[in-house]
């Protein structure tokens, strides 16, 4: 795949300039996948794979980054030396101070603040877990994409699912089948906004697995989801690479054409898009209109 990134200028110009200027884009990741806010923190947190997605190979690590741009800790969490340690990071979620991390069939669970690992929760039957989100009441989404890769292509083995992770119970299985292999999640108010890797839908699930609504986007292999607290949903594509603007009973709109984003990120104090770049190892900081 072609990545085109544009600068956090261009990005200035084009939306007429936020009050305080973004960094420039940051170098130096291994495969950035996803980028997530701490608010209580101040600071992101960015998940690198540093090699391939499906191996355990016990490589990966999580850095931290200050809002304006410099690296706090490259290997802040880091998989390398530990006997189960992380092997292909990608989704992170916050609940309180522990840090959810998404790592192929696995959940990982560290302290936000020391990095110290607090266990990992294993889904029976996972190959691909990607995304999470955590609710309000704790109540942690994960999805399993569930592909294998046959050249440069992903594909579906048929076991795509979105669990619930409830604290002290078994993950459950909330809806399985037919998600076109769902890859980035975004809790919304009581519901779940899923963007799929292979169909390139988006779709809106209840929380019981309901599929409320779902609609496809210009163009496909759809990795992260974010909301806004507008309402809006930013949506990132591979295959525009685009980051698209969508809204329930709204046509979508592209926010940023030639613009690739992994799993993006939001920082709503700063109204920032982060966007983790995984082929050319960078994470940017583009504005965005309020």
């Amino acid at each position: 795949m072609t990545s085109q990134t544009c600068c956090a200028a261009a990005f200035s110009i084009l939306i007429g300039c936020a009050s305080t200027s973004p960094p420039p884009p940051l170098s130096g990741f291994a495969a950035p996948e996803s980028v997530l806010y701490d608010p209580k923190g101040e600071q992101y947190f960015v998940s690198n794979i540093q090699g391939d997605p499906f191996a355990v190979d016990h490589d990966g690590f999580i850095s931290r980054v200050a809002p304006d741009g410099t690296l706090i800790a490259l290997r802040f969490i880091d998989g390398r030396g530990a006997p189960d340690g992380l092997s292909a990071p990608k989704g992170t979620a916050l609940v309180g101070r522990t840090l959810y991390v998404a790592d192929i069939d696995r959940v990982r669970l560290y302290d936000a603040d020391t990095g110290q690992s607090r266990g990992a929760i294993v889904i029976p039957g996972a190959n691909f877990l990607n995304d999470v989100d955590a609710a309000p009441d704790g109540t942690v989404y994960v999805t399993d994409s569930a592909v294998r890769r046959e050249g440069t292509l992903f594909v579906p083995n048929g076991t795509e699912a979105v669990y619930a992770l409830e604290q002290g119970k078994a993950p459950r299985q909330i809806a399985h089948g037919d998600l076109g292999s769902p890859n980035g999640i975004a809790w919304n108010d009581g519901k779940l906004e899923i963007v799929t890797l292979v169909s390139g839908e988006w779709i809106t699930l209840s929380l019981s697995g309901e599929i409320l609504q779902r609609s496809t986007l210009p163009t496909g292999m759809l990795d992260g989801v974010v909301k806004r607290e507008n309402g809006e949903l930013l949506i990132s594509s591979w295959n525009g690479p685009a980051i698209y603007s969508v809204r329930a009973g709204a046509a979508s709109k592209t926010l940023f054409a030639n613009t690739l984003g992994a799993d993006i990120g939001y920082d709503p104090k700063r109204a920032r898009l982060l966007l983790p770049n995984m082929t050319e190892n960078t994470v940017s900081f583009v504005p965005i209109p309020h």
